[in-house]
């Protein structure tokens, strides 16, 4: 970004979307810590129906298309997994 950028949009020069992005991670990583599948899937179900709020509008239950589809977890699959352990 150029000079005439930041002079135009002075806030933007304060953000710091690497740190944002850092802190929002280890928040979720500490919200879902050693949640099973079920619980992590609801979690950000609940995040999703959060963001929606927030901009005012409904969760688009209607879509044709979801982001996410639950499925069931194979019998021979742990139940956690081992990275949000």
């Amino acid at each position: 970004m150029n000079e005439a950028f930041w002079e135009k949009y002075p806030k933007a020069a304060k953000i710091r979307c690497i740190e944002m992005k850092a802190r929002a991670q280890e928040r979720i990583a500490r919200e879902t810590r050693g949640l099973d599948y079920d619980q992590l899937f609801a979690y950000f179900r609940e995040a999703s129906n959060q963001f929606w709020r927030d901009l005012g509008h409904v969760y688009p239950e209607a879509s044709p298309t979801p982001m996410a589809v639950k499925e069931p977890t194979p019998p021979n699959k742990p139940a956690k997994l081992p990275y949000f352990s």
